[in-house]
């Protein structure tokens, strides 16, 4: 009885989510050091905080923990994909962090060995795990600046190990990052154009480096 009682809206359910959204040009992988499926979520975080907020971000990040699957395949990809992706109800936070605390935050993904980020940050992890040679928006990293972070509450709420940024200064968006990434792929979709994987040194190990 019960069964037949949710029949239809498991099918009305199945039928929204099976709808593709976008196409993706090749396989999106979840990996450290830099992955691609990790790169497109914050760039794709990013665009939205760019083109439908209005916001100026200095980079945006994920945890790895926050990415569910292994890998998108190449294809059509549905919107419960994305779910699959990013099931949690994280919402978009921007953090204004001053050069001590978002030199901080690098040196925590870098003892993770590399957290995604968006194409604004570029830096490498030393044999100390360490990270070394930060650009920011293709200019070095400045300790006596003041930067724009685009993450999860969940991280901003210490999240990951993360506790020093609970008390900086924070806005936190009524979007889901899930939904910011839903929009984004129906943007390209609509556009005619598929997402593309994209692994670009964005985080590198030194050579020496363990």
């Amino acid at each position: 009885q019960i069964k037949n009682f949710v029949a239809p809206y498991k099918h009305r359910l199945d039928s929204i989510m099976n709808q593709t959204i976008v196409e993706a040009s090749d396989e999106f992988t979840k990996k450290p050091v830099e992955s691609s499926l990790g790169n497109m979520m914050c760039d794709a975080m990013n665009w939205y905080a760019r083109e439908r907020m209005q916001k100026k971000v200095d980079f945006s990040i994920v945890n790895y923990g926050g990415i569910r699957i292994q890998s998108i395949p190449k294809g059509p990809v549905s919107l419960g994909k994305i779910y699959e992706l990013m099931p949690f109800e994280n919402l978009m936070t921007f953090a204004y962090l001053n050069g001590d605390q978002v030199n901080q935050l690098i040196r925590k993904m870098a003892e993770f060995n590399g957290w995604p980020v968006s194409a604004e940050l570029h830096y490498s992890i030393d044999e100390r795990t360490q990270p070394i040679d930060i650009l920011i928006q293709n200019v070095p990293f400045n300790r006596d600046s003041n930067y724009v972070v685009l993450l999860s509450d969940y991280l901003m709420d210490g999240g990951d190990k993360l506790d020093f940024l609970k008390e900086a200064k924070r806005e936190v968006s009524p979007v889901l990052i899930r939904d910011a990434i839903i929009e984004y792929c129906k943007f390209k979709r609509a556009n005619n154009q598929s997402i593309t994987p994209i692994v670009d040194g964005r985080v590198a190990l030194k050579k020496n480096a363990k």
